[in-house]
Formats: C-alpha cells, sequence, structure tokens
C-alpha cells in the first residue's frame, strides 16, 4: 500500500537524502521516493524536481547541473526538524489502521 507524504514530508526526505549522500541524480532521488513507497500519480522525476525547487533557493540543496543536486548550507536546527518530520510520516505510515482511516 502506498504511504501519502505531505509536500513538507517529500521535501524533507529528499533533502535528508542528498545530505546523507553527498549528492544525488534526480533518477536516484526518484527510486528513493520509489522504496519509500510515496504514492503519487506524477512522474517520480518530476516530483522530484519540483519538491527541490525550494530547497534551493533556500541553500539548503544546490543544482550542480541538469539532474544533479549537491548538499547545501543546512542548519543544524532545520535538520534535526527534517529528521523529526520524517520520522513521525514514517510512523504514520507503518501504524496500524484505525476504524476511521477505513471509512469511505
Amino acid at each position: 500500500m502506498a504511504t501519502t507524504y505531505t509536500h513538507w514530508e517529500l521535501r524533507a526526505l529528499l533533502t535528508l537524502t542528498i545530505h546523507e549522500r553527498g549528492g544525488a541524480t534526480v533518477a536516484e532521488l526518484a527510486d528513493v521516493v520509489r522504496a519509500e513507497r510515496v504514492g503519487t500519480t506524477a512522474r517520480e522525476s518530476k516530483l522530484v524536481s519540483d519538491s527541490l525547487r525550494a530547497e534551493v533557493r533556500k541553500g539548503w540543496v544546490r543544482r550542480a547541473g541538469r539532474g544533479v543536486y549537491l548538499p547545501g548550507r543546512l542548519p543544524r536546527s532545520s535538520k534535526s526538524r527534517l529528521r523529526s518530520r520524517l520520522r513521525a510520516a514514517r510512523e504514520r505510515a507503518t501504524a496500524a489502521p484505525t476504524s476511521l482511516d477505513l471509512l469511505p
């Protein structure tokens, strides 16, 4: 079953992945999105590029070329917030559905 991530959670996933790996291509990040089983109707590559646009503007991620992203300056407090946001998303994804989740 696919997990629904908010735009913020997806951005956290991508930003932290880039910082942990020391850089990544859009194809590698699209694989991460697929591995996390993020439910989406859009192309993963388009989703990645669109999501990283704001992170590039903030300087948290640098665009090194077509489809290549490198880590930028990410404050420690922001990194901590991104990690907790992603942890909450993963916990929500693994939690058993409640009866309210099953309602149409």
